[in-house]
């Protein structure tokens, strides 16, 4: 009963200075009912309202938010997800602009058909100019998805309804998310369903008040996912102003159920402004490591790719349900759920792993308040997704350094050309033919010695 002693030696100026520490979260979380009691008398709050334990602790929780001055809007978790994006944009509009200027300098060289260099430059780096376009018009592309992806039941549309500051997805342990939901911009509120059979025409959503509802009949499955789905995904368009300018979030089923959704997940991933993995903490043996380490694996087989830039320090991972999780196994649940990560994910960080609650999060954010677990988040999306995108934006960077130094070794090679006269560069082609005879004929002379001195 240590935290009943603390309340018992404490004054009444202990539980209302301004860092509190006899009052963390999980101080509040070990206190029997009668120790709340005594806690809320002392700090004068009304209990009258409240009608179970975990209600009370609560509010007490929201209480020390007030009083320690650490309160925090819950409009802030789009408006950091929004500077974010807004810093990335900026950047690569700078080194989209690099891009086109390179593009206007080549188009010079190749408008002058009769100059030599253009012949060079498309014989030793075909097709050159449509590669440098590509790159050029993915860095001015405005799509920008973030993926919420995890395991079975781990809470994930609680989590996504928090983000997106609207209870849009039904979080009933009876449902399941079947379909990906693709949520992004527009005026009116409406969605689009699509079917897995293409011939069939996809069945339009209009804004009504039962929007919700009927949404949920086509996206959430009560029965086995594991049985045929006929709805594959489903465009849902929002009037909120976190997806203005081409964010827009991807909501997909429990990954590794099913081989084609899986594969769509990955089309989403490997372009992802950010990965969310949400893993439900309450379940015996924890993280599934298997669906993740199968995930990780078919990424890597794509980064044969060129245009896939996926990073592994562009995912987060969240431990939902931590409020059902022991008080004295959290640190061996933490220990472990680190060390199965560490196993599946590579390089994977302490910094990348949060444990929260969204049922507490979400009657915070009711409240008007960010829970201490949501604003830890928060400052994580704020610190690791901005490194993880400079990650990506250097791929663009070291693709036009590549080019640039290529480029410069065929201006340096065609300008000593062109201060030769024709009998000299006709005399070094000769000398230049000479010198691959002979290697030639010395590999031919090597290769039978080897043979000859394998089958004695």
């Amino acid at each position: 009963m240590e935290a009943k002693q603390d309340l018992v030696t404490s004054t009444d100026s202990d539980l209302t200075t301004p860092d509190c520490r006899l009052l963390s979260d999980d101080k509040i979380t070990k206190l029997k009912l009668k120790e709340i009691l005594a806690v809320t008398k002392k700090l004068q709050l009304d209990t009258t309202k409240y009608t179970t334990l975990k209600e009370m602790k609560m509010a007490l929780k929201l209480h020390m938010l007030d009083i320690s001055g650490n309160k925090r809007d819950p409009s802030e978790t789009q408006n950091i997800v929004s500077k974010i994006k807004d810093l990335d944009e900026t950047k690569r509009h700078k080194l989209a602009d690099i891009y086109h200027s390179l593009q206007e300098k080549l188009k010079k060289i190749h408008e002058r058909q009769e100059d030599p260099l253009s012949h060079q430059l498309e014989l030793t780096m075909p097709g050159h100019q449509q590669k440098l376009n590509k790159e050029k018009q993915q860095l001015k592309s405005t799509r920008c998805p973030i993926l919420f992806a995890g395991e079975t039941s781990a809470g994930k549309s609680s989590l996504l309804n928090l983000i997106l500051g609207i209870d849009l997805l039904p979080t009933s342990h009876l449902s399941n998310t079947s379909v990906i939901c693709e949520i992004s911009y527009d005026v009116q509120r409406h969605a689009i369903i699509h079917y897995w059979d293409k011939t069939k025409t996809p069945i339009s959503i209009k804004n009504s008040p039962d929007f919700v509802e009927d949404l949920a009949s086509y996206v959430h499955c009560k029965e086995d996912r594991s049985v045929n789905f006929p709805y594959l995904k489903a465009e849902i368009f929002l009037p909120l102003k976190l997806l203005e300018g081409g964010l827009f979030i991807v909501d997909s089923p429990g990954v590794g159920e099913n081989k084609y959704m899986t594969d769509l997940v990955l089309d989403y991933l490997t372009e992802a402004f950010a990965f969310i993995y949400v893993i439900n903490s309450s379940n015996s043996g924890g993280v599934q490591e298997g669906r993740l380490q199968n995930l990780l694996r078919q990424v890597i087989e794509r980064k044969s790719q060129p245009e896939d830039h996926f990073q592994s320090q562009s995912a987060i991972f969240v431990c939902n349900k931590w409020d059902m999780v022991k008080l004295e196994e959290r640190k061996t649940v933490k220990e472990d759920t680190f060390e199965k990560l560490q196993r599946c994910w590579p390089n994977c960080d302490k910094r990348q792993i949060f444990y929260m609650s969204t049922t507490e999060a979400a009657y915070a954010a009711k409240q008007g308040y960010v829970s201490n677990d949501l604003a830890k988040l928060l400052d994580g999306i704020m610190s690791l997704i901005p490194a993880s995108l400079d990650v990506k934006l250097n791929h663009y960077y070291k693709c036009l350094d590549r080019f640039l130094a290529k480029l410069i070794q065929h201006l340096e090679a065609f300008i000593n050309q062109s201060e030769k006269t024709k009998d000299e560069r006709q005399l070094i082609f000769e000398q230049l033919l000479k010198r691959l005879h002979r290697l030639n004929k010395d590999a031919d002379i090597y290769l039978t010695q080897q043979r000859q001195r394998v089958q004695g």
